[in-house]
């Protein structure tokens, strides 16, 4: 027999049941993602989405809810088709990463000064203040914590359960909605219609993809455990006067 999504309608109620039951149990559609994307993906499968249902004992019409989000008809759902406000955090989370160290290992290898292999939400949030990210960093900090293990008697996320944003890229559909759209998207206040259609700016929109693609990002040399500074690490590609006011409405500049 084919999967259920096949044949059934898109189906808004659907949805709006099951993501009002997974914001119930989980508090945030981000922390509701994690449960639904169990290998880090970061794309759920229609196999992982109807074990998530089952789990969650959602009685409604799984296969309407699914094709609700998969308009496309992909076979697969994004974060940005399951949340767009829970993709712009982790998307702006990702950038202000790859601004200050590099990459989102690099950032926690940075952190992790006692080499524990874990962070405390106080010393996340201090480098999210001290290098002005504007992001909600309790609420990340609770969406990536997903197996809620201590530390010293404290609660801490490892490097294995923040790392899979390393591989994690945005949709091009999502950057180019990003790029355009008025609504939903917290970069929308700093464009106007004229600047994404120039040329200029469609190319920076691919230096966007370029800076938020893990196989542009610079090698940089390892921390040392022995001391409180860095190497020098190469300068990381600067964007242009367009694209820092992109990355300063995400938070990352």
């Amino acid at each position: 027999l084919p999967p259920e999504w096949i044949y059934a309608e898109p189906d808004e109620e659907a949805w709006r049941q099951l993501k009002a039951l997974v914001d119930s149990r989980y508090g945030h559609p981000l922390a509701g993602w994690r449960v639904f994307d169990r290998d880090d993906s970061n794309i759920v499968s229609w196999a992982e989405f109807r074990q998530a249902c089952r789990r969650l004992r959602f009685e409604g019409n799984i296969g309407g809810a699914w094709r609700f989000l998969d308009l496309n008809l992909s076979g697969r759902i994004s974060l940005q088709e399951f949340d767009v406000g829970a993709s712009e955090t982790l998307l702006s989370f990702k950038a202000w990463c790859m601004q200050h160290f590099g990459s989102v290992q690099l950032m926690f290898r940075n952190l992790d000064r006692d080499g524990s292999g874990s962070l405390s939400y106080l010393e996340l949030k201090r480098a999210c203040r001290r290098l002005k990210w504007k992001g909600d960093a309790y609420l990340l900090f609770n969406c990536l914590d997903t197996d809620r293990e201590r530390s010293a008697g404290k609660r801490s996320i490892s490097l294995q359960e923040i790392q899979f944003l390393d591989t994690w890229e945005p949709t091009e559909e999502f950057q180019e909605e990003a790029m355009s759209r008025p609504a939903r998207s917290r970069a929308a206040s700093v464009m106007t219609g004229s600047e994404v259609s120039s040329p200029t700016n469609r190319r920076d929109s691919q230096q966007l993809s370029a800076l938020l693609s893990p196989s542009k990002t610079p090698s940089l040399p390892a921390i040392s455990r022995n001391t409180k500074h860095t190497q020098s690490a190469p300068a990381l590609p600067q964007p242009s006067r367009f694209l820092n006011r992109i990355l300063n409405a995400y938070g990352a500049a």
